[in-house]
This record gives C-alpha cells, sequence and structure tokens, in this order.
C-alpha cells in the first residue's frame, strides 16, 4: 500500500507518517482533524504551491550528520542552493519537527545549502496556521527562515 502511494522509509513497526507522528508527543489538532486522508494527501497543496511559486525539485536528500549521528534530510523543495519546508496548518514542536529543523541547521553550517525557509500554510481542514512559539525560537537560533502565510 506504502509503495502506492509513494511513501517509504518509515521506520520499523511504523505503520504510517500520522502514527509516528503522534506517538512522540505532537498532538496537534490538524493531525487529528487530518488523520482520516490518505497519507499522500497530508501537505500536497503546501508543496504544490512552494513548487509553483520557486520551481526547483521536490524532495530531495541529503546526507546529514546531527548529534554525532549520521542520517538523512528530505527538504520538500530545493532550488538554486535553497532549502525550503512546507507545513500545512498549525505545526508543534514534537521530536520530527525538532529533529528536523536540527538537521536543517546542520545543511546550513556545513554548507551543503544557503538557505533554509519554512513556510507555513493555513490547513483547509482545520482553518489553521502557524506554529508554536517554540518552533519560532528554534527555527530563528538556528538561522532558519520562516514565512507564514495567511488566508
Amino acid at each position: 500500500m506504502y509503495l502506492c502511494l509513494g511513501i517509504s522509509n518509515l521506520p520499523d513497526g511504523v505503520i504510517s507518517w500520522i502514527q509516528m507522528d503522534m506517538a512522540d508527543g505532537d498532538s496537534c489538532a490538524d493531525d487529528l482533524v487530518d488523520s482520516g486522508l490518505a497519507i499522500n494527501q497530508l501537505g500536497q497543496s503546501g508543496e504544490d504551491m512552494l513548487r509553483i511559486e520557486h520551481g526547483g525539485e521536490s524532495q530531495v536528500y541529503f546526507r546529514t550528520m546531527v548529534n554525532g549521528e549520521k542520517g538523512g534530510r528530505y527538504v520538500d523543495l530545493y532550488n538554486d542552493g535553497v532549502a525550503y519546508e512546507s507545513k500545512v496548518g498549525y505545526t508543534c514542536l514534537s521530536q520530527r519537527v525538532r529533529m528536523q529543523i536540527l538537521k536543517d541547521g546542520w545543511l546550513l553550517q556545513n554548507g551543503m545549502v544557503d538557505e533554509v525557509v519554512w513556510v507555513f500554510t493555513e490547513s483547509s481542514f482545520s482553518g489553521t496556521v502557524g506554529a508554536t512559539q517554540s518552533v519560532f525560537d528554534l527555527l530563528s537560533q538556528y538561522g532558519i527562515h520562516y514565512v507564514v502565510h495567511l488566508g
């Protein structure tokens, strides 16, 4: 089923990205509202908007090294040295989001990308947009720019 939806690299024992997100303590309303959607539809509108606005290549993979651990980071869109991350709805500082920020900071610090921009867009399902202050603070701490599209 996941191959048909284009989903790969889920950790062993994880049934879905929603399950993984909920398991790490993230209780954002969008997870509950959007949980009935097909996995490939989650966040797709934000990624589509990025692609229209900026062009570039979707789901580009970078190798990373965070806290002494080798890993990797798929960015939603990459174009001309800029890595974009799309977040649709309201974003909480879950373990997964924290790790994305740490990896994006590593990409910047190690010259893998010239800039990282997180773009927050409104969820058409819940009407929410943005993130907790802790998300914005951590993004700023690592030199990551962010834009919130209202409406």
